[in-house]
């Protein structure tokens, strides 16, 4: 399949922010210029899971592996039983 943005495999803990959900401690899977895929996680309820909604807008906390942090908004793209797919906006 062809991407308009590579792929990079990286895992990096992530904190999001749900309007209706509320924190969500995640680890992220691959990250491209344009978003980020968050695979299914044993810390995440499914029932929480089954609440997200494509296009639900998203804060974030990201932290790179030397510490960094930086703050975005995100979006759902994509929901699948693999995991779901948050667009930088």
């Amino acid at each position: 399949m062809f991407r308009k943005h590579g792929r990079t495999s990286i895992r990096c803990p992530m904190q999001l922010r749900h309007q209706r959900l509320g924190f969500l401690e995640v680890v992220t899977k691959d990250i491209s210029a344009s978003g980020i895929f968050i695979g299914v996680q044993p810390q995440l309820d499914q029932s929480m899971l089954n609440q997200l909604r494509l296009g639900d807008m998203l804060e974030a906390q990201i932290e790179s592996p030397d510490n960094e942090s930086e703050r975005v908004r995100l979006q759902v793209a994509r929901l699948d039983k693999s995991g779901f797919a948050l667009m930088f906006i």
